[in-house]
């Protein structure tokens, strides 16, 4: 007799957990719809144009692939390592390589625009602004380039070298060195309307939204920070302190600033007043720019995952692993995200939801 209130236990238990299991969400994860190699690590951020995801390899070549299959819409051999994202302003890719310079690419068909002979390696993403494409270069300088000629527009000397991709506003382009300043330069001319020092290298592109701007940075050995400041003076409005450099884009979304680091770290902040609230630890460092799509945050890492996020308490709602680091940034299409990894591959992942056997009450 003393059996029988323990097989009810049991019944009791398993009658609750399957009730749970029937009615609870159901776990997902990411799946790749397609996955097409390259002859090096896809370091490049992809950018989207039409039906194309575009982007460059450690092999010297620049890719066009059909977003929804994969195949290889064209090739164009830029001759050296492509580290950089590519852009594209009317109908032509802009690119730059590790030694051959600025490349000028027909979006459509791959052929050869122009070129443009920079004196060092370009791992900043070309910007176009107007009639013209400005990008940093690793001899310490900004440039701007004529978009339809690749004839230089003028030349800015900072201190280090320039690997932040520029943004620009309507009279001013926003971009930072390596040698711990933040420059505000005429989009005209290229002369320095503000700077403003971080004291530490500052390789991300800034963000502007509004009359503010947000833009991260790194220091040797003191971890790093995210910076707000009035975008039209350069004054500060506020910093956060990270434990790990900031190389990354940071992304506002619903008065929250979301960013990663370099000690593993994706960080929610208030966008007013810059206070933590909350934080999530991959297993990698943050060299990737998060994207916020359909309500949730796309974070990528070199823990080879990305990861799909509550925007309000960093809960992972799904993962996807590759067989390699993830260290550009990401294109997030309508259903699809586009994301190179270091196994030399270009991945198009979707949310996958995992089946599973449910007893019905």
């Amino acid at each position: 007799m003393k059996l029988v209130p323990l097989a009810c236990f049991w019944f009791i238990l398993t009658l609750i957990t399957n009730f749970h299991l029937a009615f609870s969400k159901p776990r997902v994860e990411g799946v790749a719809i397609w996955k097409t190699s390259t002859g090096g690590a896809v370091s490049s951020s992809p950018v989207i144009f039409a039906d194309k995801v575009i982007f460059g390899s450690d092999d010297g070549q620049v890719y066009a692939l059909d977003t929804k299959n994969g195949y290889k819409v064209w090739v164009y051999p830029a001759g050296s390592r492509v580290n950089g994202g590519p852009t594209v302003g009317n109908g032509v890719v802009f690119v730059g390589t590790e030694s051959t310079g600025v490349h000028a690419i027909d979006a459509d068909t791959g052929l050869h625009r122009w070129k443009w002979q920079a004196p060092d390696k370009i791992r900043s993403a070309p910007t176009p602004v107007g009639n013209m494409i400005v990008f940093g270069c690793h001899d310490n300088s900004v440039y701007a380039v004529d978009a339809k000629s690749g004839r230089m527009r003028w030349r800015f000397e900072t201190g280090g070298d320039v690997l932040s991709s520029p943004v620009a506003s309507a009279s001013a382009v926003f971009v930072g060195s390596q040698d711990g300043f933040l420059y505000a330069l005429s989009l005209l001319t290229g002369q320095v309307k503000w700077k403003e020092e971080l004291g530490a290298a500052v390789d991300g592109a800034p963000l502007i939204l509004m009359d503010k701007m947000y833009v991260g940075s790194t220091a040797q050995a003191q971890g790093g920070q995210i910076t707000a400041f009035d975008h039209a003076s350069g004054k500060k409005l506020w910093f956060f302190r990270t434990e790990g450099g900031v190389t990354v884009k940071p992304v506002i979304e619903d008065g929250y600033v979301y960013f990663g680091d370099h000690s593993n770290i994706v960080y929610c902040l208030y966008e007013d007043n810059g206070q933590q609230r909350w934080r999530y630890k991959t297993k990698g460092i943050i060299e990737s720019s998060p994207v916020v799509k359909d309500g949730t945050l796309y974070v990528a890492s070199t823990d080879s995952y990305l990861y799909n996020l509550n925007l309000l308490t960093g809960d992972v709602n799904w993962s996807f692993k590759s067989k390699g680091a993830f260290t550009s940034d990401m294109a997030v299409g309508d259903d699809l995200v586009f994301l190179g990894s270091q196994d030399r591959s270009m991945y198009a992942i979707r949310p996958h939801e995992w089946r599973r056997e449910s007893w019905e009450l």
